[in-house]
């Protein structure tokens, strides 16, 4: 799903400061006609012609050249592959030291598999959730300075001789230490979506007839400020319930036009009400394609090579990668799981990415049915922690 940021917010202002001449690389690959034809193609899409920073940057080519590229490269693929850090990893021969904040799901999902595919001496550290306009170097300098002096100066810190993994736990506020992730010791548990919004860990045992689907109707925002959802929340917990590590929801749903977002997210809802969210997931339906082999229950792995558009009324299973969590539900708490279409840009919640970076909604008025009857199982899947 493409992420709306422009030149200068983000993150990515040190490339438009640094590069100022530079000239898009399509515009330069491209003949004329094919250039033009791109641009074309990408404006026939409707989440972009609706969307007036990605309509603007195509009328005027020559205004954005970084993020025109990204544009007319929808999809993964060489583009992106010959300066994608990810695919040289495994070369990393030097020590790592890895950190990243809750938060900001993408982030800390990179940072976690970085950390896995380094065969370095390495460390990783995964801490709490802080405002994300702050970079909270100055709350780590005794890390930092225990693994420098250890690799830079010979000086025996111990750093080494500590499990490599610390995590942050929300909830309960503490810090704990492992030694791979997921978690050994992770009971994979998965809660179904049930009538009457409930979120149980036993599955439904009737058929479609006597369940029928519940859904929402999400016209673009250009048309209405009402964002709609579907929320499903577990009973009341009987007991403090610990969970750490990635996550994922399998929805079987249909829609009634060529495409769609499933944007989700899990929240914490205390006992009068208020619900704190922990983490988000996001697919674009028309890029639902798996790869069986990269992928695992915790973990569908999509490519993104190609978008595929959905057959309207057709009943398609969407499994949906959730960011990795970690937060103990108290007792008397909920565990909540909402469902929608598109990214409201007064949401609160969004306070914790960097400006403008939510994602590029669905420019389609669009009704959503999310099945879960006996055939139809749709459900969330949590790394529980005994």
């Amino acid at each position: 799903m493409t992420r709306a940021v422009i030149e200068g917010r983000g993150g990515d202002g040190s490339y438009a400061v640094a590069v100022k001449n530079h000239k898009s690389i399509m515009m330069t690959k491209l003949s004329k006609e094919e250039f033009e034809s791109r641009i074309q193609e990408r404006l026939m899409d409707p989440d972009v012609r609706n969307y007036p920073n990605f309509h603007q940057i195509l009328k005027y080519p020559e205004t954005h050249p970084m993020w025109l590229d990204f544009i007319l490269n929808p999809c993964d693929g060489p583009f992106y592959w010959k300066a994608a850090a990810y695919r040289r990893l495994n070369e990393v021969k030097i020590p790592a030291h890895f950190g990243a904040a809750f938060g900001r799901g993408w982030v800390i999902d990179e940072t976690i598999k970085a950390y896995l595919q380094s065969k370095a001496p390495k460390k990783l550290v995964l801490r709490s959730a802080p405002p994300m306009q702050e970079r909270p170097f100055h709350q780590y300098h005794d890390e930092i300075v225990r693994w420098y002096d250890h690799w830079l100066k010979g000086i025996d810190t111990g750093v080494m001789d500590e499990p490599p993994i610390r995590v942050f736990v929300h909830g309960i506020n503490e810090w704990h230490h492992e030694h791979e992730w997921p978690l050994a010791r992770t009971q994979w548990t998965k809660f179904y979506l049930r009538s009457r919004k409930r979120l149980l860990t036993e599955p439904e045992p009737f058929d479609a007839d006597s369940v029928p689907p519940d859904g929402f109707y999400q016209p673009p925002l250009f048309v209405t400020d009402d964002v709609l959802s579907v929320t499903y929340r577990s009973p009341a917990l009987h007991q403090d319930t610990k969970v750490i590590g990635p996550c994922a929801v399998y929805l079987y749903a249909t829609i009634d036009t060529e495409d769609t977002n499933w944007i989700v997210r899990i929240s914490d809802v205390d006992p009068q009400g208020k619900a704190a969210q922990l983490t988000t997931g996001w697919l674009k339906a028309s890029h639902r394609e798996l790869d069986q082999n990269k992928s695992e229950p915790w973990a569908p792995h999509h490519p993104h090579t190609r978008s595929v558009p959905v057959v309207p009324g057709e009943l398609y299973e969407y499994a949906i990668k959730i960011y990795p969590i970690s937060n103990v539900f108290k007792k008397g708490h909920r565990i909540e799981l909402e469902i929608r279409s598109i990214e409201d840009p007064n949401d609160p919640a969004l306070g914790v990415l960097p400006p403008d970076s939510f994602h590029l909604n669905s420019g389609r008025a669009t009704f959503h049915k999310i099945y879960r009857d006996r055939e139809n199982q749709s459900y969330l899947v949590l790394p529980l922690i005994p």
